[in-house]
């Protein structure tokens, strides 16, 4: 039997610079935490500090220099016992040279984030963008990827709402 007493991190505050995150582990595990959720690592109403490097003209690339961030954080938090939820494919806004279409633009993240559900070409960008993240080795645990690491605990793969899903359909 496993019990998890966690916290949410959201956005850019996943992917703390160095010093931070070693402080912000052992902070995390003064408090009795040993699961941390990221939450929104790809936040459009943060685009210079998330995951996804938007000024690229494109939702396909990751900013390298925040995946060592969150990769080091995830590091960091293993060595304090703390276990990493990524949650993934959350808040991604996808531009029109993502490959749907300039129409893309007019939904709001909220409701382009569930395409994956109905539309091959969405569905292949989340699979793309989930590959990245979970199969980049990380330096900071013997080169093992996020994916393969049994400090995350677990992977949200798309969280979508059915009820916009629907309103879209």
């Amino acid at each position: 039997r496993v019990r998890f007493l966690g916290v949410d991190i959201a956005g850019a505050s996943a992917m703390p610079a160095h010093e931070l995150a070693t402080a912000h582990a052992a902070r995390l595990a003064r408090f009795g935490f040993n699961s941390v959720r990221m939450h929104h690592l790809e936040a459009p109403w943060d685009k210079d500090r998330v995951i996804i490097d938007y000024s690229t003209g494109t939702s396909r690339t990751l900013s390298t220099d925040r995946l060592d961030k969150l990769q080091f954080f995830v590091a960091q938090l293993a060595d304090h016992g703390i276990r990493t939820d990524l949650n993934l494919l959350v808040s991604r806004e996808f531009q029109a040279a993502d490959g749907l279409g300039p129409e893309i633009t007019q939904l709001d993240w909220k409701s382009q984030h569930v395409l994956g559900l109905f539309n091959d070409t969405a569905l292949a960008l989340h699979k793309e963008y989930a590959t990245e993240i979970l199969t980049a080795p990380n330096p900071y645990r013997g080169g093992v990827p996020l994916g393969m690491d049994p400090a995350v605990s677990f992977i949200e793969v798309m969280k979508a709402s059915f009820k916009t899903a629907i309103d879209l359909a």
